[in-house]
C-alpha cells in the first residue's frame, strides 16, 4: 500500500479503479467497496486507488 498526501498534476494514471469516500473505519460495507475496486482492478490488469479524507 502507498499512502500519498496530494497528488501532482503531471502525474498521469492509466487502468486505475477508483473509490472516494469517507473512510472512516473499515467496516463490513467498507470492505466489500474495497474488494470490489482490488477485484476489478486485478482483473483489468490495472490499479486499485482509494481516496479518503482526514477528519
Amino acid at each position: 500500500m502507498e499512502v500519498r498526501r496530494g497528488f501532482s498534476q503531471r502525474e498521469k494514471y492509466k487502468d486505475v479503479i477508483l473509490t472516494i469516500g469517507f473512510y472512516d473505519g473499515i467496516h463490513k460495507g467498507h470492505q466489500e467497496i474495497i474488494r470490489y475496486v482490488t477485484d476489478r482492478a486485478k482483473r483489468r490488469r490495472g490499479k486499485s486507488c482509494i481516496v479518503t479524507f482526514a477528519s
